[in-house]
């Protein structure tokens, strides 16, 4: 028989399976980023894929530390700077060392990534392609935020779930 999975419990409250489903799949969607970023030669792509591994683990964050969806939406939206600076108040340095040229490489690719340069095809990008900072210290920093989210997320209870749901459009 199969199993049925109720999200809300009462009026418009997920349950806490459904919240944690709901992260586990989120960092599942950032690991997948992340390994594609480091597989691919072309450095906007590289660049796009590596911004959206970080804005999805930083926002794992802001989830496990009780942030819900409406406020990352609202106030934050795709710009790393902002994601950023919510998970440093919501101490992830206390987890991560986050150094100042971190953030500044940070800051330098959240100009290209939240224009959405690295994503869209510009006439313009004939000219002069957008600039990449330098993304080995952006790469570290992702990983180390796989490793911690990682930890945090439920794998053993979500995997499955998340695998049946993930494949069954196949």
């Amino acid at each position: 028989m199969a199993r049925v999975f109720v999200p809300t419990t009462g009026k418009g409250r997920w349950s806490a399976y459904a919240l944690g489903l709901r992260n586990f799949a989120m960092y599942r969607y950032a690991e997948e980023f992340h390994n594609a970023a480091l597989k691919t030669k072309s450095p906007i792509v590289r660049g796009y894929l590596l911004g959206h591994a970080l804005e999805l683990y930083l926002k794992v964050y802001l989830l496990q530390s009780g942030a819900g969806t409406t406020e990352l939406k609202k106030k934050y939206g795709h710009n790393l700077t902002r994601i950023m600076e919510a998970t440093l108040l919501r101490q992830l340095d206390k987890h991560l060392h986050i150094s100042p040229e971190l953030r500044q490489d940070l800051t330098q690719l959240n100009t290209v990534y939240s224009s959405k340069a690295l994503e869209y095809f510009s006439l313009f990008h004939l000219l002069t392609q957008p600039k990449i900072p330098k993304l080995a210290r952006l790469f570290r920093f992702a990983g180390a935020l796989k490793k911690l989210m990682g930890k945090k997320v439920d794998m053993n209870r979500h995997n499955q779930t998340f695998q049946r749901m993930a494949y069954s459009h196949r």
